[in-house]
Order: C-alpha cells, then structure tokens, then sequence
C-alpha cells in the first residue's frame, strides 16, 4: 500500500499449523494519498500449502472529512506548566521510584498504565474484569497523594479494556471483541464516565488517555469504529468532567502516520497522541527476536538510511495535525531497547 509514508502491509490473524476451512477477515485504512494498493494472498516466511475461497473486498466507511473540526481559539494543554516531560510507569512504582523521576529526573508527568498482563490476561466474566480495574483505580487513589507531594500529574491509561486480546507483550491490548461486542464497547463508555466521576476533583489527574494503542481488525456492523467510539466515550467523560484532557490516539496503534487519516473529535479539550518507535526494527531489536539482526543509527536500518533528517519526516504528519488544527500533542511512549 504506497504512500507518502512509506509502504504499509497490514496482515490477517491466521492460526499457525494444520486446520479446515476458516473464515479470515482483515481491515485495512487506506491513505489518502495512496495511488494503488495491492492485495497479497499467500504464506509468507513459513513453510506449507494454503488455499483461498470466496474472496470478497467491501468498503466498510467512506473517507472522513478531515476539515470540520478545528480548534479556533487557545490550544488547550490542560496544565499550566511550561512542559509536561515525564515516563510511562508501571504500577508498581513506589515512593522512591516517584521521588527519583521528579528530584533527579526532572519529571513532572508519569503516564500510569492501568494493565492486565501475564497469564490471566484474559477474563472469563465482565464482572472478573471491574474487579481487577476497582483494583487498580484504588492503587491509583494511593498514589495520588504522593504525586501532589513530589509535583508530578498523572495521565491515566487504559491499557487494558473489556474485551482485549493478549498481544505479543504478553497484556490484554485494546482491541479483539472492543471491535466486535457492542457490550464491549457500552461497557467501554460507561466505564470511562466512571473512572471521570471519580477523578474529577483529583488535581494531579492531567488527563485520560482513552486507550492504549487501539487496534480495530475487522469493526463488527452493528459496532463504532475507534473514532466513533472515542467520541462517544470523550461525551460521556464531557458530562462529569469538563476539566481534564482527554487523551486519543489513532488507530493502527497510534503510529505517528496514522494521526493524519484521523479526524479530530467534536469534543472540547483533546490532546492528540502518538507513540514513537521509529525505525521499529532498531528501536525494538532483539525485543521479540534475540537472534534477529543489529542494527546501528544513523544508519541504514531494515533496508532504509535513518537520520535526523529521516526522523523529522517520520514525525512530519504530527506536526503538520498539530498546526492544521491547533491541538496540543503528547507523545505518550517512545524509546529504544538498551
């Protein structure tokens, strides 16, 4: 699928090994700018025989107007200081963690994940879920008061929603039966209202970040897809709290790219996120693959000469959204393996 963004080769989950006939079904989001887009059927890096029946391509949603919405006045940040700088925790930091990131680190922001990891990643019931999120939200009511001590805000995360799949990190991700259950994603919406109604007096709480790295595969017919479903949830957040910000990333797992396909919320005081990981196969060598290549930067990595220059042109589309509709950007998670 070409693009000014390079190339994009979205896959189908299909199961490993031998199997009968199954229904495989993959979503894609077409660039704008793509001049044509290719389907591949076949195996690929793996040995075997495959065969495929009754191959149908359906629209599933026209383009979205990207210029209806557009913030006129002041960019909202939802905090008043001159940079929120900080890390994504775990939620297993403690106090001296907290101290070291703000006293030696200089941090003012901790992105607190709210993470369902490990082999109980996956919930039998709805109720075996709201009682492991009550859980972590009172973990999270008693780390507040140590936030306000050593002056950090919190962006809360929802990494973990009803009806995620464990991903190759090993935590429940945002996507799976979000996509597909209507009761996932009422649940969804109801959920966030909640968690709003409880931290709308919370100071160090500086915003909501919706949901980790969204994933839609293949959005059910009677189901919103992400953007649908983040405006419906931010309205819900809108009705108890008009404060805090409203943390959203683009599908496709928040890509930097994938801010430009995705229009703004109608909803007042949202900061638009990315997460930075590029290039993937440098910033992630030997993450899931130890035997895998190594690669050097600046250098030619995975085929591609990357550079400061190669860099900027990555984050391009952030900075040209951020301008084109007055937003405020928070880059929610990047890094490099060690």
């Amino acid at each position: 699928m070409p693009s000014c963004h390079g190339l994009n080769w979205p896959q189908a989950p299909v199961p490993e090994g031998t199997f009968d006939w199954q229904k495989v079904a993959l979503a894609a989001r077409i660039p704008a700018d793509a001049k044509s887009v290719t389907l591949c059927l076949g195996l690929e890096e793996v040995s075997g025989q495959v065969w495929f029946d009754d191959i149908k391509i359906v629209v599933g949603k026209p383009p979205m107007p990207t210029t209806a919405i557009k913030n006129t006045g002041p960019v909202f940040t939802g905090h008043e200081v001159p940079r929120l700088r900080g890390a994504m925790v775990t939620p297993g930091l403690d106090e001296n963690g907290l101290r070291a990131l703000a006293q030696n680190w200089g941090a003012n922001l901790i992105r607190w994940q709210l993470t369902r990891s490990g082999p109980a990643a996956r919930f039998a019931k709805v109720e075996e879920y709201d009682a492991w999120l009550e859980g972590q939200l009172k973990r999270v009511d008693a780390v507040l008061p140590l936030c306000r001590k050593y002056g950090l805000y919190v962006a809360l995360d929802l990494h973990s929603p009803w009806g995620g799949q464990a991903t190759a990190g090993g935590y429940a991700g945002s996507d799976g039966k979000l996509f597909t259950d209507q009761a996932c994603q009422d649940h969804f919406v109801t959920g966030w209202k909640k968690i709003a109604a409880r931290y709308k007096d919370a100071r160090e709480i500086w915003g909501y970040d919706l949901a980790n790295e969204p994933i839609e595969g293949v959005v059910a017919e009677d189901c919103d897809d992400w953007h649908d479903l983040a405006t419906r949830a931010a309205k819900a957040i809108r009705e108890v709290d008009a404060k805090r910000a409203i943390i959203v990333e683009p599908p496709a797992g928040g890509a930097p790219e994938a801010l430009a396909e995705f229009p703004p919320l109608d909803v007042p005081n949202v900061v638009y996120s990315v997460h930075m990981y590029l290039p993937h196969a440098f910033t992630h060598q030997g993450v899931f693959d130890s035997k895998g290549p190594t690669y050097r930067y600046p250098g030619k990595i995975a085929g591609q000469d990357w550079d400061k220059a190669a860099l900027q042109k990555a984050l391009a589309p952030v900075v040209d959204y951020q301008k084109k509709y007055h937003v405020a950007i928070y880059i929610g998670e990047f890094s490099a393996i060690r």
